[in-house]
Order: C-alpha cells, then sequence, then structure tokens
C-alpha cells in the first residue's frame, strides 16, 4: 500500500509564535468584529498582566 500525501511541504518553516499571535490579533467572530483585538488593547492601556480566552 502506498500513501501519497498531495499537500506541498512549506519551503519557508513556520513561525508558530507569529501564528498564535496573528490569530488572536485577526480572529472575528462575525465580519469586522475582532473577538480579541479590544481586550488585547484594553490589557495594554490599563497595564493588566492577563487575559480570559473564551473557546
Amino acid at each position: 500500500m502506498t500513501i501519497n500525501n498531495n499537500q506541498p511541504q512549506p519551503s519557508i518553516p513556520i513561525n508558530k509564535i507569529k501564528r498564535f499571535e496573528d490569530f488572536f490579533r485577526l480572529f472575528q467572530e462575525k465580519p469586522t468584529e475582532f473577538k480579541y483585538r479590544d481586550k488585547i488593547s484594553k490589557i495594554y492601556a490599563e497595564v493588566e498582566n492577563n487575559l480570559e480566552f473564551l473557546f
């Protein structure tokens, strides 16, 4: 039996930290409604140390 994985292999290594950060910065529950962007901005503004993620 031969298993052929036709998915292309990335030529550039995936930066997992950047992808994680991009997800939370850019994730939209609804079009133009960013779920975490406002919360992240609030943390910076209020110098808080935590962010609660609801899945």
